[in-house]
């Protein structure tokens, strides 16, 4: 894990504000989670709360917001494949 602080910045000119090593890095806003990270907490938010999640998909000591896992599972898109294999089971799947 790695955290560090950085600084940030005002473009006066068009009055927005940035961090000038994300922007070199062209690291996305909002996008500073590893993506194995975010796959452990969205199988564990089913089953925990928001605050609970963040704090157990990452290391000790570097938890995630509520806030942020929240605007994760906003942004998350899911897709249903059909499985005739499901289909022809009796079982029944709950989602």
């Amino acid at each position: 894990m790695l955290r560090f602080k950085r600084r940030y910045y005002r473009n006066t000119l068009t009055n927005e504000y940035l961090y000038l090593l994300d922007a070199a890095m062209k690291i996305p806003k909002r996008d500073k989670i590893m993506y194995d990270v975010k796959l452990k907490i969205l199988e564990t938010v089913s089953e925990m709360s928001y605050a609970k999640a963040g704090r157990y998909g990452c290391a000790n000591g570097l938890p995630i917001s509520k806030s942020t896992v929240c605007r994760l599972i906003e942004k998350t898109q899911y897709y249903i494949k059909d499985n005739m294999g499901v289909v022809k089971n009796d079982a029944t799947v709950h989602v």
